[in-house]
């Protein structure tokens, strides 16, 4: 395996456990922003005594959060995108050039040690 194999292959197991880290402080956003919803739906369908005190809490929360839709934020979301799935294909390529490599070891030990022997290709 090269040196540059070994240091892509480091640098992606890298990306990967942020990535999974990013995943799991997602899932849990993805729950509080549910319980948040929920408290919302249920205080607007009367099930729930509004609290003027959540309410502008969550009005607050609301206005510090960026909108998807700002077009400063849409050409780097994309370019994120893009760069993940660019990283995740290339790590893929790499474990193939790796597989590739170690077979192509083998099988020239294969014919090396038939070659010995007298057998020839």
């Amino acid at each position: 395996m090269s040196l540059f194999s070994l240091i892509f292959m480091y640098y992606c197991t890298s990306v990967s456990k942020q990535m999974k880290s990013f995943k799991s402080a997602t899932e849990m956003l993805i729950e509080q922003i549910q319980v948040v919803l929920s408290y919302v739906v249920k205080t607007k369908s009367g099930a729930i005594k509004p609290d003027a005190s959540v309410l502008r809490m969550i009005a607050s929360l609301t206005d510090r959060l960026p909108s998807l839709d700002a077009p400063e934020l849409v050409q780097p979301v994309k370019q994120e995108t893009d760069q993940a799935v660019v990283m995740g294909t290339l790590s893929s390529l790499t474990q193939a050039a790796d597989s590739i490599t170690i077979a192509s070891s083998k099988l020239t030990m294969g014919i090396d040690k038939l070659s010995r022997k007298g057998i020839y290709f």
